[in-house]
């Protein structure tokens, strides 16, 4: 009895709801009247609904008066509201002619491709990187040409050999004699150095002969001289320390580390670059992947709506919608597809290879191998390691030497000069060379610069730079703490994501489930699928998405610890 009343009571409610439509259908439809929007301002007038056809003929024509006729908007319908659907077609038959050139091309491209087709591992990516990367080569052209500076340093030391040779001639016209000619002649060999202590040594010997002819005829007279002596010239005050003399070496030292840390420093973020150019392309593919696992589930979900459809269980709406979520899953893909081209030309540019080869991963699986969190540990490893911290070190040790030798500029210029010496002259050569004379001689050489301004200008922009090197180095420590707690927090982040995606993950597959129950039974619509579908979709993509930047972190790390974990 209780399922008798129920039916009764739904009949006469659907007989109510008939008489009700049928009763709209007698009257004539009120179309809402918007308030007038006349420019001018003023007040708003407000139209009454008409109710009859006599009092509908004013309100057309003030109708009329603030919008043209529906006529007039099929007119220009008709003169450009097609333009739309003419530029669709035409879009549609210009990419079917690039694809088809594309694909009549396409078999060469793969021929020539697969000959230049190379597959490599991570560990093989990063040797690649490191032998091939155009930014090492560079970094490392440049620390060889700063150590070839060393050795032009070094050569400031080198002996300097050489030799003098004079040739003189002269007349001569003294009191109560008769004058004379002389004729000489001079060789005068020498060795020239610098040595640690700024002093210059100078060892030199000296053949001369010299012949004497008086103006009346008489025997000329021949004399020979031979003579060896050394000389020092050592700076007490300026210039005579050793750290002065030697500050070209220790400079071009200096360059070379900063170059060799460069170099380091180089070597880091290709590592880290290259990681993450590899795990990108994977995650492209993957990507890849997910997009054509969704296609096929939409093709099948076409394919069942329009069987529902013809067995008219379901309105041509449901088959819309399914076509439409698989043209956006199909502009994904090709999104996808771009940016797997993208990464690959990222990895190839990093890898330093020729621009357009074809490269393969090994490495298809996206795994992650979390590791403890150990923030203080790994700040002080990047403090203490990292290259970039060590490069200001050395440039700031360089400044320190250049304010010690601007403060020895200051200081006047005292000379210490001292010689000893042995010589022979004698009536034939082999006697000059006995050598039994000998010679010695000491002084002091003083001079100092009035005002002394530039060595004084010198000296402040020394001590300003040595101050700037300093701030340089507490920022350059604050960056990199900063960069190793950015890396951990990316982790951190990461992980959290990952396991916020896993659910998601397995809730829009479970969405997906039941609401492919409830399309079977007819109890929804394909839009509860489709939703699902799109759900499980960027779920799955966020996921793969979570754990390669875990990974690309971890690489970031190493990259701020300068070294593995």
């Amino acid at each position: 009895m209780g399922l008798l009343f129920t039916l009764l009571i739904s009949v006469l409610f659907l007989l109510f709801s008939f008489c009700l439509a049928g009763d709209e259908v007698g009257r004539e439809p009120h179309p809402p009247v918007a308030p007038d929007r006349r420019p001018g301002g003023g007040p708003t007038k407000v139209v009454k609904a008409p109710t009859t056809a006599a009092a509908a003929k004013p309100a057309t024509g003030e109708r009329d008066a603030v919008m043209p006729n529906r006529q007039q908007l099929d007119d220009r319908e008709g003169a450009g509201g097609h333009f739309v659907e003419l530029d669709l077609d035409q879009i549609k038959r210009t990419v079917a002619q690039i694809r088809v050139s594309q694909e009549n091309g396409g078999s060469k491209r793969v021929a020539q491709s697969e000959g230049q087709r190379i597959e490599l591992t991570l560990q093989e990516s990063i040797d690649i990187a490191l032998k091939k990367n155009l930014n090492i080569q560079i970094a490392e052209l440049t620390k060889d040409a700063a150590e070839t500076e060393i050795s032009r340093a070094k050569a400031l030391f080198d002996p300097t050999m050489g030799f003098g040779l004079i040739n003189s001639a002269g007349r001569s016209f003294p009191e109560q004699a008769p004058d004379k000619a002389i004729n000489a002649q001079s060789t005068t060999p020498f060795i020239k150095t610098l040595v640690p202590t700024g002093a210059t040594l100078l060892l030199s010997t000296e053949l001369t002969r010299e012949e004497t002819r008086p103006a009346k005829p008489s025997t000329a007279s021949t004399a020979f001289g031979s003579g060896v002596g050394l000389t020092i010239i050592q700076p007490l005050l300026r210039g005579g320390r050793i750290y002065v003399a030697t500050k070209p070496v220790r400079d071009a030292e200096f360059d070379l580390r900063v170059e060799e840390a460069k170099l380091r420093a180089e070597i880091l973020r290709v590592t880290a670059a290259t990681k993450r150019a590899y795990y990108t392309v994977i995650l492209a593919e993957k990507v890849i992947e997910l997009i054509n696992t969704a296609i096929q589930r939409n093709k099948a979900l076409i394919e069942a709506s329009q069987g529902l459809f013809e067995a008219g269980l379901v309105t041509k709406r449901d088959v819309f919608s399914a076509e439409i979520s698989h043209a956006k899953n199909v502009a994904k893909l090709v999104s996808a597809q771009a940016d797997l081209a993208f990464a690959k030309d990222a990895f190839v540019d990093v890898l330093g290879l020729p621009m357009g080869r074809e490269l393969r991963l090994r490495d298809k699986g996206i795994g992650f191998q979390p590791i403890p969190l150990e923030l203080e540990k790994w700040i002080a490893i990047a403090l203490s390691n990292r290259p970039e911290i060590l490069e200001i070190d050395e440039k700031l040790k360089k400044s320190l030497l250049n304010v010690r030798t601007a403060k020895n500029t200051v200081l006047p210029q005292v000379d210490l000069v001292a010689s000893y010496g042995r010589s022979q002259i004698g009536s034939t050569f082999g006697r000059s060379l006995d050598l039994r004379g000998q010679e010695w001689s000491a002084g002091i050489v003083f001079s100092v610069p009035i005002g002394n301004v530039g060595a004084k200008s010198a000296l402040a922009l020394a001590e300003i730079e040595h101050a700037r090197f300093q701030e340089e180095l507490v920022q350059q420590k604050r960056q990199v703490e900063l960069q190793v707690r950015a890396a951990v927090i990316k982790l951190r982040k990461s992980l959290e994501r990952m396991e916020a995606f896993g659910v998601i993950v397995e809730q829009a597959k479970g969405k997906l489930e039941v609401a492919n129950g409830r399309f079977a039974l007819g109890l929804a619509t394909n839009l509860d699928i489709t939703d699902a579908q799109g759900d499980l979709l960027d779920a799955e993509t966020n996921l793969l998405g979570a754990i390669v930047d875990y990974n690309t972190g971890l690489a970031e790390l190493e990259a701020s610890a300068a070294g593995p974990l």
